[in-house]
């Protein structure tokens, strides 16, 4: 796992006298900044986006020309001091030093609510009007444990078996790489089901809160009498071993410890945006149209 770094605001002092790794700079300097990002920008493609902190100091020290008593202090004051072995984000780096917009990152809505209020249904149509792609966290598990040969897929199956919950890192994990296959700058995701937790949710923003931008949670609200008599439609055709009285007041019960803390949480943040689905899509369609446009 990559380290972050101690600090989102970039080095000022002692790095004054080190024209191009602070920002702004003088025009006829810019060259060579751009050219060092540009570095960077090659190291980031073929190390899947992460150096050494040894490899890290080299590229400085060749490339950039910094002193190693420069290079000390830098280390030190993003936290990287003595930990020449641990892994460091390029695009984090990058934007910490030179205060430099990465290549932008893809916008991303998470999409809650309890079992049966209609997440699916509502991310369908959300896919088709705003041409976001949709990402179901639980999809992405079930694909990853099927998949012949994965060492993911093999941990994913025996914690199940086991009965305990999937690493947080694993499923942000198997969302981020699902987001680069389909498209990273530029890219548009729902991600459905996720986060199911405070867990998952700091997950999300140590590992991907930098390097995507979270325009809001879309949550949907739905009294239990009506998700349950929805889930229980849905079983009649589904097959779903989930789907009855006893599992379904379960999820219920899960969904009000586990998820509604952070739903509170990200009240607090200013990043919720709400409808109720128990009128229907159709009835309520318009105020989903209103916050995307309005978002």
């Amino acid at each position: 796992m990559a380290q972050a770094l101690s600090s989102l605001a970039p080095p000022t002092t002692p790095f004054d006298h080190v024209p191009h790794l602070v920002c702004p700079m003088p025009d006829d300097q810019r060259p060579v900044q751009d050219g060092i990002v540009a570095t960077f920008r090659s190291f980031e493609k073929d190390t899947g986006g992460a150096l050494q902190v040894s490899e890290l100091a080299s590229v400085l020290k060749e490339v950039a020309n910094i002193s190693d008593g420069d290079i000390e202090t830098l280390f030190g004051a993003a936290g990287l001091s003595g930990s020449s072995g641990n892994n460091v984000e390029i695009e984090d780096f990058i934007r910490w030093v030179f205060q430099e917009e990465c290549p932008p990152g893809p916008e991303v809505v998470f999409v809650l609510g309890g079992p049966g209020c209609g997440k699916g249904t509502f991310s369908a149509r959300i896919v088709e009007q705003f041409g976001y792609k949709h990402l179901s966290a639980g999809d992405l598990l079930r694909a990853e444990r099927k998949r012949p040969g994965s060492e993911m897929g093999e941990l994913i199956e025996a914690r199940i078996k086991e009965g305990k919950l999937v690493p947080s890192e694993v499923t942000v994990g198997l969302v981020e790489q699902a987001m680069r296959e389909q498209g990273w700058e530029g890219g548009k995701y729902l991600v459905d089901g996720f986060p199911r937790s405070l867990e998952n949710s700091e997950a999300w923003m140590n590992l991907l809160g930098r390097k995507t931008r979270l325009r809001f949670c879309l949550v949907i609200e739905c009294s239990e009498e009506c998700m349950e008599r929805r889930l229980l439609h849905r079983g009649e055709t589904s097959g779903r071993s989930d789907d009855n009285v006893e599992t379904i007041r379960k999820r219920f019960k899960t969904f009000k410890e586990e998820s509604v803390p952070v739903l509170e949480k990200f009240e607090q943040d200013g990043l919720v945006k709400k409808v109720n689905s128990e009128p229907g899509i159709d009835a309520v369609w318009h105020e989903v149209v209103a916050i995307f446009e309005k978002a």
